[in-house]
């Protein structure tokens, strides 16, 4: 008798068990729902929900693989920080449409807030200049784990554009950008570019060069190599990007400049 009730109770469990596999999470419901908010263009519902959704601290290291196809996610090598970036049409142009959140974990829960609250303090919302957060690299420095995060900049009246990198890092519940940048004239806690963003694109199409076209993305200009601790930012001459880049390297201290390739 006992046998039988321990066989009929292990039926039931993996009964239950299969039920549950089959079932999705509050996150993936509500990623459902986001999906179908994006499509039908209510953005300004869509920014509402999913702030709300990240409050959720299981969100950082969720995939997100449907609401990716959408709206641009970078994250940090380390899962501890996400940029979310997309573009809407609620602004009255294309650069005021520029919508980001930052999302990183703390010393005790995960937090979530607009890019401009890190970056850089003239990256405001209804001002001249639209901002967002693009990509992360992950860097380890002298066993610190640091965030090299590139932000681009459009002037919301025109085709001007500013590209900027900086270093963070995780300060106790803070993400803290650091002065790591040594030009050899002074230390800097971000390097950037002024370039025609209008006719850099252009150059790209007319020249049939694969880069990502999606509205929500667009090619990296910088670069940083891993193996050699090494940030490369493009040369801009007269507004124009050229194919040549300066190269700051991590000599233990700092990312110090060291040239022209």
């Amino acid at each position: 008798m006992t046998k039988k009730i321990l066989k009929i109770g292990l039926i039931i469990l993996m009964v239950v068990g299969m039920c549950a596999c089959g079932q999705k999470s509050d996150i993936e419901k509500a990623e459902d729902e986001l999906v179908g908010i994006i499509e039908k263009e209510y953005w300004a519902e869509f920014q509402q929900r999913f702030s709300n959704l990240l409050y959720n601290d299981n969100t950082l290291e969720y995939s997100f693989k449907k609401l990716g196809k959408l709206i641009s996610i970078s994250t940090s090598d380390d899962k501890k920080v996400r940029i979310y970036a997309w573009i809407d049409d609620t602004g009255y142009n294309y650069n005021s449409g520029f919508q980001h959140i930052i999302q990183f974990q703390g010393s005790y829960n995960v937090y979530s807030t607009s890019y401009e609250k890190v970056a850089d303090p003239e990256c405001k919302e209804g001002e001249d200049w639209a901002c967002r957060g693009f990509e992360i690299y992950t860097a380890t420095l002298n066993e610190r784990t640091y965030y090299i995060i590139e932000a681009s900049y459009m002037q919301a009246a025109g085709w001007l554009g500013n590209r900027d990198i900086a270093i963070y890092t995780i300060e106790n519940n803070d993400l803290v950008k650091k002065s790591l940048f040594n030009t050899k004239k002074e230390v800097l806690s971000e390097i950037g570019f002024e370039y025609d963003a209008a006719s850099y694109y252009y150059d790209f199409i007319e020249n049939d060069v694969d880069f990502k076209k999606d509205e929500n993305s667009f090619d990296w200009l910088f670069r940083y190599d891993d193996e050699h601790k090494t940030i490369y930012v493009p040369l801009v001459d007269g507004l124009k990007v050229t194919d040549k880049y300066l190269f700051y390297q991590w000599d233990g201290k700092y990312f110090t400049y060291k040239g022209i390739k």
